[in-house]
């Protein structure tokens, strides 16, 4: 008789266990849902606040594939593009250009300035990634940067500026120079910076031959500890340094700055798209009212900044979750919902009301239980989703956080739940006195 009552006790806990997977799985998907809405934007543009960056980029994608970030193609912004982004941040920027080669990819860094490089040559943690560029058309001779510029900003069409990241780059891998008009076959060792932008020193921007008129000295100290030194060797601590390089490696240093009469001069003959525009920031309310409006759903226009691209991919991640959650936490209330009705059907003598205070005792450490095993488990599945499946995204960004609000909806949703069916039980009784 024992072992009978035992597995009468299983189908009563499968229904609670149904009934708590959905309170779980119901609070992931407001904790998604506000991510989406609000939660996401703000947490990104604090981020961005608090790195005192001094630029934004706005890009333009594809609308195929709109939620999907990864597949996502960048586009040439026109005319009207142009207008309506000046429009929305209240600003003229700086035009961003990619240079594209004959089989319609966009050069990298390495094959737009003939830089050497060659799979596993000097394969290490601080050139790794470091592929993509930016030109950058300068409108005026105004301080760019507060940065601190070796030599000066260009002054003649055939003058560029680049990082100290990218001149690392041309010292540690060599590169290709021009000996009178004729650039060499072979890759040229530069010693240090003063060569790079030396009067005689001149290199090939696109097969257009330009000199260095400026490298901007921002500071990479924190990344010595990665040259020569592969990811495997790396620490905890530098590996997160060398997440944070290819970073910025993708959108502040991998720019390289002209005058405007050198883009337009080079449009002629080179397939040289413009893919961007370039802001100063502005102040912290005003940012942040610049980046809501560029990151409403209807706009194919993308902010571009260090931390830009984990926002994406998160909020890309954020969309796809939100679905599944919502779609188990609908099946598990489906499946408790069915389950209490029957049981509660074929086990009517379980369901006394004579003594309506024993009732709601049961009631009230059913709802206890049922909250506390609830907070548990989202706990538990916040730290697996956090530290398992997305260990790789950036953490102060993750929408796997913990906030007050989901846990108030996990201990308030059996209360509710449960005082249904109590008052369901009491009308029932009550017909059945009426009767």
């Amino acid at each position: 008789m024992k072992e009978l009552k035992k597995y009468k006790k299983i189908p009563w806990l499968l229904a609670i266990f149904f009934f708590v997977l959905f309170t779980v799985m119901i609070s992931l998907f407001n904790l998604a849902a506000s991510f989406h809405q609000s939660d996401g934007e703000d947490k990104f543009i604090k981020l961005f606040m608090a790195e005192k960056e001094e630029f934004f980029q706005v890009e333009k994608y594809d609308s195929l594939n709109s939620g999907d970030f990864y597949n996502k193609d960048i586009m040439e912004l026109t005319e009207d593009d142009l207008d309506k982004i000046n429009r929305l941040v209240n600003s003229k920027g700086f035009e961003v250009y990619k240079i594209k080669s004959s089989d319609d990819v966009y050069k990298d860094i390495y094959e737009l300035l003939n830089i050497r490089y060659e799979y596993g040559y000097l394969y290490d943690a601080y050139t790794y990634q470091s592929d993509r560029v930016d030109v950058v058309a300068l409108s005026s001779l105004d301080n760019l940067s507060s940065q601190k510029i070796i030599g000066h900003l260009p002054k003649e069409e055939n003058e560029i500026m680049i990082s100290n990241y990218i001149a690392d780059l041309m010292i540690n891998h060599g590169i290709k120079l021009y000996n009178n008009d004729i650039l060499t076959t072979d890759y040229q060792k530069v010693e240090n910076y003063e060569q790079l932008i030396d009067k005689n020193t001149y290199l090939a921007l696109n097969n257009r031959k330009v000199k260095i008129s400026g490298i901007i000295d921002y500071d990479l100290s924190k990344y010595e500890i990665l040259k020569n030194r592969k990811w495997d060797e790396l620490t905890k601590e530098e590996l997160k340094n060398g997440d944070d390089l290819i970073r910025k490696s993708k959108s502040i240093y991998n720019k390289i700055y002209v005058k405007k009469e050198f883009i337009d001069s080079m449009k002629n003959t080179d397939l040289c798209i413009r893919t961007g525009i370039m802001y100063y920031t502005q102040s912290e309310d005003q940012t942040a009212s610049i980046f809501h409006d560029l990151l409403k759903e209807e706009n194919n226009f993308y902010i571009k900044t260090v931390y830009s691209e984990d926002y994406y991919h998160i909020l890309y991640l954020n969309s796809i979750l939100k679905k599944i959650f919502l779609g188990i936490s609908i099946c598990c209330l489906l499946i408790f919902i069915v389950m209490t009705t029957v049981l509660i059907f074929k086990n009517k003598h379980i369901f006394n009301l004579n003594n309506k205070a024993a009732y709601m005792k049961k009631i009230l450490l059913l709802t206890i239980f049922s909250a506390i095993l609830s907070s548990i488990l989202y706990t538990l599945s916040l730290l697996i989703f956090r530290n398992v499946i997305c260990k790789n995204y950036f953490q102060p960004l993750s929408l796997f956080q913990f906030h007050l609000k989901q846990y108030f909806l996990i201990f308030i949703l059996p209360i509710i739940i449960f005082l249904i069916y109590f008052f369901m039980l009491l009308k029932k009784r009550f017909k059945k006195n009426q009767i």
